[in-house]
C-alpha cells in the first residue's frame, strides 16, 4: 500500500492556483452546472461531517488545461470533520454565537436534495461504528438532521 495523505495523490490544482495560471479556465468553471453541483455538494457533506474549514485552497479541481473540460473535485485537509460538536463557533465582527450549519448552500440541485432528505441518520452510526466516538456519530447525525430540516425550508432553492 501507499502510505501519505490524499493530497499527495490527488489530481488537480486549488481553485487559487487555477485563477493565478489560468483564469480562462477558472471562470468557465463557474458556468459549469456539473463543477457547481460538485461544489454544492461538497458542501452538503461538509455540513454533515462539520467540516467548516473548507476554502479555495483544500480542495483540487481536476481538468484538462487544453480544454478547459471540468472533470472533477476532490477535498482535503478535512482534519475539522466529525467533531463531537452538533453546532460550530463562527465569529462575526468580534463576537462569537453558534451557528449549526454555517456553510450550508443556498442552492442546491434536486437529484442531491434527494439524497440527502433520503439518507436515514442511523446508517452513520452503522457506517462509522468503530471509526468515530459515539458522540462524534450522534454529532454528524444532528447535523445531518438539521441539514435535512433546513433543505426542505424556504430558505433553501432547488435547482433541476
Amino acid at each position: 500500500g501507499t502510505v501519505g495523505i490524499i493530497m499527495e495523490e490527488a489530481q488537480g490544482r486549488t481553485a487559487y492556483e487555477i485563477f493565478d495560471t489560468d483564469p480562462t479556465a477558472f471562470f468557465s468553471f463557474v458556468y459549469n452546472p456539473f463543477f457547481i453541483k460538485q461544489l454544492i455538494e461538497l458542501q452538503l457533506f461538509d455540513c454533515i461531517t462539520g467540516e467548516f474549514d473548507r476554502n479555495l485552497s483544500n480542495f483540487y479541481i481536476y481538468y484538462d488545461p487544453q480544454t478547459k473540460a471540468f472533470k472533477k473535485i476532490t477535498a482535503f485537509d478535512s482534519d475539522n470533520s466529525f467533531s463531537p460538536l452538533s453546532d460550530i463557533k463562527v465569529r462575526v465582527d468580534g463576537s462569537e454565537y453558534r451557528h449549526f450549519l454555517p456553510f450550508s448552500p443556498k442552492f442546491v440541485f434536486k437529484e442531491s436534495k434527494e439524497k440527502v432528505c433520503n439518507f436515514d441518520p442511523n446508517e452513520i452510526s452503522i457506517s462509522a461504528k468503530g471509526f468515530l466516538k459515539e458522540e462524534e456519530i450522534l454529532a454528524a447525525q444532528n447535523r445531518l438532521k438539521r441539514l435535512q430540516e433546513y433543505l426542505k425550508s424556504e430558505d433553501c432553492m432547488e435547482l433541476d
